[in-house]
């Protein structure tokens, strides 16, 4: 069972839930290319039963084998949460965004950044029918009302998912502006909304890392009139400046929720 926060004082309170774990083994059914850069994986299987992800950019924690290893340590829940097996390696863990899911299929969809070096990017790219998959989550969600007059929303190819998820549910009375760093243009996806939707693009180069452009693209936003709020899934050396930024624009941070979707390697 959840156990909602009490935002009955404020219709615009974002609300935190929290689920109890549930580790899942499930298997790949069905794989879609999206765009050149992104796949997408649906798995399912009879514990997929009961899957529950009520917010658009929960997150479900996703296992794999350490490298050299075939076999793993899959995670139990003991008293105090996640154990493993001490006798057999522990997985490499990667958090990733239900895209969405099917209750009559049993089946989750995840998308998938293709891109050089990652752990779960190399299981996307070789991923077959049939393969298995075990996650866990989502542990909590951050439910944010759909009521607002404008929404702002940043993000990377790694926030596409989320942010998919995002508009699929606004109304038709919410303006949603939003701007997604893409490594190409072939990256760009088909997003639907009800809502208005103002899209930008910004396409990388060299010469202008994705920091620049979407810092850039937000200074140049003006925050339009109304109740509002900003969301953002970015690198995370980006969180703390955009936050500052939006509040400087006079956006308070319980408006805000700019989260850390990865980071450059050190």
């Amino acid at each position: 069972m959840s156990r909602p926060s009490d935002t009955s004082m404020n219709p615009y309170a974002f609300e935190k839930n929290i689920h109890p774990i549930q580790v899942r083994t499930l298997y790949v059914e069905s794989i879609q290319q999206l765009s050149d850069t992104m796949v997408r994986i649906h798995v399912g299987g009879e514990q997929a039963e009961g899957f529950y992800s009520p917010g658009f950019d929960d997150h479900v924690k996703l296992f794999f084998p350490p490298q050299g290893h075939t076999q793993f340590a899959l995670p139990q829940i003991g008293e105090r949460g996640v154990v493993y097996d001490d006798s057999l390696p522990k997985p490499l863990t990667r958090d990733y965004t239900p895209r969405y899911y099917q209750p009559a299929k049993r089946q989750i969809a995840l998308d998938f950044v293709l891109h050089e070096g990652g752990v779960a990017a190399e299981w996307a790219q070789n991923a077959q029918v049939g393969d298995a998959l075990t996650l866990a989550g989502p542990r909590g969600s951050i439910l944010i009302p759909t009521r607002f007059d404008w929404e702002l929303l940043i993000g990377d190819e790694t926030a596409l998912p989320a942010i998919g998820r995002r508009l699929e549910e606004l109304p038709a009375t919410t303006t949603a502006w939003v701007f997604v760093a893409i490594s190409s243009s072939q990256a760009r996806q088909h997003l639907v909304s009800q809502a208005s939707l103002q899209l930008q693009w910004l396409v990388l180069d060299a010469s202008s890392p994705a920091s620049e452009q979407l810092v850039a693209a937000i200074k140049a936003f003006e925050l339009p009139s109304g109740e509002g709020m900003a969301w953002g899934g970015v690198e995370g050396s980006l969180v703390a400046p955009l936050r500052d930024l939006l509040l400087s624009k006079g956006l308070p941070l319980e408006r805000q929720k700019i989260s850390s979707y990865w980071k450059h390697a050190v």
